[in-house]
């Protein structure tokens, strides 16, 4: 038994300057734990590569190597995170530079593209410097739902034309439709659409572009550029006028926003409703002009140039031009809100762009999307006596240039950033950390099915040889599979690599879940290593969903949401044992992505996870072919040949 402690004296010494170094619209408050060296960054002041791929790693990771090696082929310089950013560089810092100095960038638009941190920023950030954006769409429906609003009218790329998938169909090939195999003669087409439309934009004389004349930036109160980028630090266009305050929210609390309306604007506000968009339409659906694709007209053929950036001079009413000109966005949370497609693109275009406020109109079960994005702001009830006149005063602070953020919300930040990074290193010391698999889901095991399957499954990763065991600490599922699988290496003469990663303290009672004192301080696991991380169980799942790539989730109650959720918004990937029932078995509102298929796993090891009437030994044997599949994937080395799946290390800290 192992305890590591928790090195918090570096992080209580960071000066205030540090601490209350403003957050950069595309930065996150990691930034004011390191010391930026200039000589830190030698290895990314190369030339920007023309083109940059973005993508999900958990569904494009294969493709966006072999549409790297097709471009390049046409003799552009293509930039892939994980051939670019060398080990020890901080990724966010190199993929900031990266979007910086690019000319195009080129998202790979699978069904959850934008839904994952990394994508979502990349793509945004681009959007914010005015960078021509090529998109290749994989999805049936366009614009894809979480960037609806950016991407309404961006022409993009599609993967196959509808002649294509025809020919293929008639050809009797299964996997026309299937996104997940990208034969190379399609690759080919595509890169060389995209290398025709890159070459025609080159060909444009490019006026030198204004930061403060973008048309995504923020212009009601400061926007922040990377450091690396050239130009000013500070990008700001006073609006001319009174401030504008856009309001977001469903047309089921239409009286409600038009009450908010007529207060903000008693206070000198001009006030936009979201609904004055939205009410001509009862599907609910943008009412834009829908971009279309050129590939279903131009495939092989000269392109005319296009201007790839989202434009909404077409229509001058609409969400994205007033959130723009925008210096604040207040959303009004609802059900109906939270189950609209509409109110999520206004949710997803605003986060990282918009200084956000968030009112609850009522009690409801927050979604995952909206509890990563929304969830962790400090929301006003608005069944709460006082709340108009805490909204104003935020509005007023958000629009104060004088005000600073704070200091308590940095420090949350900086917080969970160097956890983050501190949780790594440590495990990284005594084990590999591309090797470890994070198990997690219910407290009290509701089958013997289930008992065995956990089990087994402890058993047989024992078994592997080279695997790393990691939970959160709790009773229950875990904690039997890290015990079994603690008794197999013993009966082997080998260590059992074990970790358990636990908050220092919660304030709710957990003695039923975990080994938690009477103070509500935890105590160490008494098997394998235990390191405290978190000041509470929610920073603690935080913590662990950006750490570990592959977890295994069985059975569970409705709190494992959130935690399935983190992994999600991370680019990690959840094995569910759904014949468990639970959480697992897609109760409780888990996400509905961790039951697809991840690329590179076989069908029918991931059909035997809900098969009601497979044995435990036949689950545990999926389950671990299914972690080697994935590690294979995630984690071949970098020197691989071109055309190979590529090893992507994790971009979470």
């Amino acid at each position: 038994m192992d305890v590591v402690p928790v090195e918090n004296k570096r992080l209580q010494n960071l000066t205030k300057r540090q601490a209350l170094t403003r957050g950069l619209t595309f930065r996150s408050g990691k930034d004011a734990v390191r010391q930026v060296a200039t000589e830190k960054y030698s290895s990314l002041q190369e030339e920007g590569k023309e083109i940059l791929i973005s993508y999900v790693r958990a569904e494009a990771a294969h493709h966006a190597v072999t549409l790297k090696e097709q471009l390049s082929a046409l003799g552009f310089s293509v930039y892939l995170d994980v051939d670019e950013i060398k080990t020890g560089v901080d990724w966010q810092d190199a993929l900031n530079y990266a979007v910086s100095n690019c000319e195009v960038l080129v998202p790979l638009v699978t069904p959850h593209y934008g839904e994952t941190r990394w994508t979502n920023r990349e793509v945004k950030l681009a959007d914010v410097l005015g960078k021509s954006v090529i998109p290749v769409s994989f999805v049936k429906r366009w614009p894809p739902r979480c960037l609806a609003i950016q991407f309404a009218t961006t022409q993009f790329v599609m993967w196959k034309t509808e002649n294509e998938i025809k020919e293929a169909k008639e050809k009797g090939e299964r996997s026309s439709e299937d996104f997940r195999h990208w034969d190379k003669k399609y690759v080919i087409a595509v890169a060389r659409e995209i290398g025709e439309m890159v070459r025609n934009d080159g060909e444009k004389p490019k006026p030198k572009r204004d930061p403060s004349k973008r048309g995504s930036m923020l212009r009601s109160y400061p926007a922040f550029l990377p450091d690396m980028v050239d130009g000013p630090v500070e990008v700001m266009e006073p609006r001319v006028g009174k401030p504008l305050i856009v309001i977001g929210l469903h047309p089921e609390q239409k009286l409600f926003g038009r009450s908010l309306k007529f207060l903000l604007e008693n206070e000198g506000y001009e006030v936009w409703l979201s609904i004055e968009e939205v009410e001509a339409n009862s599907q609910g659906d943008f009412p834009m002009k829908m971009a279309r694709s050129v590939s279903a007209d131009y495939r092989g053929q000269m392109h005319p140039l296009l201007k790839f950036t989202p434009s909404c001079t077409s229509v001058p009413e609409d969400f994205q031009s007033k959130a723009d000109q925008a210096g604040v966005v207040v959303f009004v949370l609802s059900e109906a809100f939270a189950n609209s497609k509409t109110s999520k693109g206004q949710v997803f275009y605003c986060e990282h762009r918009k200084h956000v406020i968030p009112i609850k109109y009522e009690e409801f079960d927050m979604p995952g999307w909206m509890n990563m994005l929304i969830g962790r702001k400090r929301y006003e009830n608005s069944r709460t006596d006082g709340y108009k006149e805490l909204v104003i005063s935020r509005i007023r602070r958000a629009l104060d240039p004088t005000a600073r953020a704070s200091e308590h919300n940095e420090m949350n930040e900086v917080k969970m950033a160097y956890s983050t990074r501190f949780l790594k290193q440590t495990i990284d010391a005594y084990s590999d950390l591309l090797k470890c698999v994070y198990v997690f889901g219910g407290v009290s095991i509701s089958s013997k099915r289930t008992l065995d399957i956990c089990r087994s499954l402890g058993q047989m990763l024992a078994d592997v040889g080279d695997i790393t065991l990691a939970t959160g600490g709790l009773f229950g599922a875990a904690d039997v599979v890290a015990e079994s699988f603690s008794e197999a290496c013993k009966s082997r003469h080998c260590e059992a690599d074990i970790w358990h990663v636990v908050p220092e303290r919660d304030d709710q009672d957990y003695t039923r879940k975990a080994r938690q004192h009477a103070d509500r301080t935890f105590q160490v696991v008494p098997y394998g290593r235990t390191v405290f991380s978190g000041d509470s169980m929610e920073e603690r799942e935080s913590i662990v969903a950006r750490v570990f790539e592959i977890a295994v989730l069985i059975e569970g109650e409705a709190d494992l949401s959130h935690e399935c959720v983190e992994f999600l918004w991370n680019d990690h990937l959840v094995i569910p044992i759904k014949s468990t029932g639970g959480a697992a078995g897609g109760s409780f509102g888990i996400p509905h992505k961790i039951f697809e298929v991840p690329a590179g796993v076989a069908e029918l090891d991931w059909n035997v996870l809900k098969d009601d009437n497979a044995n435990a030994e036949d689950v545990a044997t999926a389950v671990v072919k299914i972690i080697q599949s994935l590690q294979e994937t995630l984690h071949l080395e970098n020197n691989e040949p071109v055309g190979a799946i590529p090893r992507l290390r994790s971009r979470s800290t």
